[in-house]
């Protein structure tokens, strides 16, 4: 009898330590979990911060200003010229007409390169260009030259 519950007891300190290992592990997998969520939550925070959103009235209105003074009224322009386009598709020819590359405005909008590529051209289409050998952004960067 005695030696059966020395091998009971010594089941028992073999289950304890089992059961204390699997503690840590999980312990272990729910610090990876909640570091990983953190990390996924501080990127996605990165990315909005790039985003349009982030952008300010007054940040669109310096920018404005800046192309008007520079570019021979560009934005005031562009207005005239295609009454038809929206406040985001006059920000985005703003972006153009700065120089954003491709690249550049996948980082700011937060989207692919395909869809860059789509929402230039349906600008292109908005801007009325039908030729082509012109882009967008070649349209933009040739619409007005710099004021002297």
């Amino acid at each position: 009898m005695l030696h059966e519950n020395e091998n009971k007891l010594t089941n028992l300190e073999a289950n304890k330590t089992v059961f204390e290992n699997k503690e840590k592990q999980l312990a272990l997998m729910k610090s990876f979990f909640l570091l990983k969520s953190n990390y996924e939550k501080q990127l996605n925070e990165y990315k909005t911060k790039l985003r349009i959103a982030d952008l300010q009235e007054e940040d669109w209105l310096v920018i404005e200003i800046f192309l008007n003074e520079n570019f021979s009224n560009f934005v005031t322009l562009l207005w005239n010229t295609h009454p038809n386009l929206t406040e985001n598709e006059v920000r985005d020819c703003m972006l153009l007409k700065i120089g954003l590359t491709n690249p550049e405005m996948e980082r700011f909008y937060g989207i692919s390169n395909p869809s860059v590529k789509q929402r230039l051209l349906r600008l292109k289409n908005k801007l009325g260009i039908s030729e082509k050998t012109i882009s967008a952004r070649e349209y933009i960067q040739s619409l007005v030259t710099e004021s002297t």
